[in-house]
């Protein structure tokens, strides 16, 4: 029986109600459904050829018999099987007639499909028992022009959905750039990222001083991400950072480029930098499991490129206001350290019968590792002391606090002992204290103002200079014992300078002074600062040590050194 066609079931196929389908299943639905109304049962099958090479591949079939022909030459040489059509084109159309007795179906129709006047693809359409309707080439017109419509439509729609993803994304992480809290912003780009890809796994890895750190985990570790490689083994995340470039693979163990998964979890995998002033700070990582959703689509790695794009500029800004705050944090901390350390210095010179007293002092840094100081008791002794802890900064700070602190403490409690005895106690306090990278130069000495005498003990420390107004010459106190803080138990032997006589000079520096470098690399030395003190010996102590200092300045270039610098000037005078 002959189907009864009328413009009313043409336009039916003409017109399908594609604007409310999205998908391929809910559109072949909705074809099946209209070619049923027509024709009955029916088996047809969409194809896409390109013309040139044969090269053919299966859209959708419902007719078993074509599906197996498909099959056959899918999997062999195109050309071979096109070898046993005969194919005829007549006014835009194709008349396939199949010549393999296999094939059942008695009749196929096939109508080409113009996309931009580029043939795309081909509908077959195909019956056990072929009836005689005329208007059978407007079915199929009608047909094939909705699928043309229905690709295109699937296009758009596709691009319509990018862009409200897009929109979406920017909404979404518009409402988080505003945050200056790194922790939060990377929390939420995890959020975001995982929402708008489908996606339940991902990881977020920053950049750290060169080195890569997980920041936000989400199903998976650092390790595991790391462990994702190419085919000559490199890390794709390592990869992705050096080069700025993303990775979007939708099938991981299709692909030949890169390296089974061992674990067999990863289906699909991308990784997006972050970049931010021209380099890369970081990644989103997403991984679609296997058996979890499907693999990533273009639109979602475009998608997730906005929102790195967004998303790093905010983080970087973060990351900025942090280390400014940080910054801020820290120097108010410095200053209170340089508040408490400055206490820890002498604040006026000591009233010494016979002697004058005077220092020059600046640390490099807020805090220094320098330490001077004078302990006088019972108009008899006159204690002089200056130390250099190695280093400077605030863990050198401390380091000389400490010192400080137990020289005070052992000198009370051993009621001014040996000098020997002092210093060996000293030394193994700070070699408890001190790690290995850190040690104290130390030059302690006690003046018997009676007898003007000088006993000391020099752990290490640069040479004291004793100025001779009689002879106009200068002695160097060497050093007695090894610096403080690095072998326990150590043994420090004691010397004593005779006949202190009015004009000679003491001076105590650090290496600050001679060590200090001019734009040449050259040192201000000891003959410098020798022949200075010989030059400046007439002149009181406050006026040698500001002299002195000018002097290194000058040489220097600028009143900022590169140590710390410490300078103390005692002058015998009366008779």
């Amino acid at each position: 029986m002959t189907p009864s066609i009328s413009l009313e079931s043409i336009s039916k196929i003409h017109h399908l109600d594609l604007f409310n389908v999205t998908t391929w299943e809910e559109y072949w639905a909705s074809v099946s459904k209209q070619l049923t109304l027509v024709y009955g049962e029916v088996e047809f099958t969409l194809s896409k050829v390109n013309k040139n090479s044969g090269a053919h591949s299966l859209l959708y079939s419902t007719c078993p018999q074509l599906s197996e022909l498909h099959g056959n030459y899918d999997e062999g040489e195109p050309e071979s099987h096109f070898a046993d059509f005969d194919v005829l084109q007549k006014d835009g159309s194709f008349h396939l007639q199949f010549n393999d007795h296999n094939v059942t179906a008695n009749k196929v129709h096939s109508l080409t499909v113009q996309s931009k006047g580029k043939l795309t693809s081909l509908f077959l359409h195909s019956q056990s028992q072929a009836p005689q309707v005329e208007d059978e080439a407007l079915i199929l017109q009608a047909l094939c022009q909705s699928y043309m419509w229905f690709s295109e439509w699937k296009t758009v729609y596709s691009k319509l959905l990018t862009s409200e993803a897009k929109l979406d994304a920017i909404n979404r992480i518009g409402e988080t750039i505003g945050s200056l809290d790194v922790d939060v912003l990377l929390a939420r780009l995890m959020e975001i990222s995982l929402f708008i890809c489908s996606s339940q796994v991902g990881l977020i890895a920053m950049v750290e001083e060169g080195n890569l750190e997980s920041k936000v985990e989400w199903g998976v570790s650092l390790q595991m991400v790391q462990s994702l490689k190419y085919a000559n083994g490199n890390s794709i995340l390592s990869e992705v950072i050096n080069a700025q470039e993303a990775v979007h693979i939708q099938d991981f163990d299709a692909d030949e480029r890169y390296m089974r998964d061992e674990t067999g979890l990863v289906k699909s995998f991308m990784c997006v930098p972050l970049i931010a002033k021209g380099r890369a700070i970081g990644a989103i990582n997403l991984i679609a499991a296997e058996g979890m959703g499907d693999p990533f689509t273009e639109a979602e790695m475009e998608t997730l490129r906005t929102v790195a794009s967004l998303a790093a500029t905010a983080i970087e800004n973060a990351r900025l206001h942090h280390a400014a705050l940080e910054k801020e944090r820290m120097t108010a901390q410095l200053k209170v350290a340089q508040t408490i350390q400055e206490g820890l210095y002498p604040t006026e010179a000591p009233t010494v019968p016979g002697f004058e007293v005077a220092w020059a002092h600046c640390s490099c840094d807020e805090t220094g590792g320098d330490y001077f100081d004078f302990i006088y008791r019972e108009e008899q002794e006159f204690d002089l002391v200056i130390g250099d802890v190695s280093g400077h900064g605030i863990g050198s700070a401390l380091l000389m606090a400490t010192g400080r602190a137990s020289l005070r403490s052992i000198m009370e409690s051993s009621s001014r002992s040996d000098l020997s005895v002092v210093i060996g106690i000293l030394n193994d306090l700070l070699e408890n204290d001190m790690d290995e990278s850190h040690f104290m130069t130390f030059f302690l000495s006690r003046m018997d103002l009676k007898a003007r005498t000088l006993e000391f003990v020099n752990a290490g420390h640069d040479q004291p200079l004793i100025y001779r107004k009689a002879t106009g010459e200068v002695e160097e106190l060497d050093s007695t014992g090894m610096p403080l803080g690095l072998f326990p138990d150590q043994e420090y032997d004691v010397q004593t300078v005779d006949g202190l006589h009015p004009g000679d000079i003491i001076m105590l520096t650090t290496d600050g002074v001679w060590e200090a470098p001019n734009d040449k690399k050259e040192r201000f030395g000891k003959e410098r600062l020798i022949e200075a003190l010989k030059e400046t010996a007439e002149s009181t102590p406050e006026e040698i040590a500001k002299e002195i200092k000018n002097r290194v300045v000058q040489f220097v270039g600028n009143d900022s050194f590169d140590d710390d610098f410490t300078m103390v000037v005692v002058k015998k005078v009366g008779s």
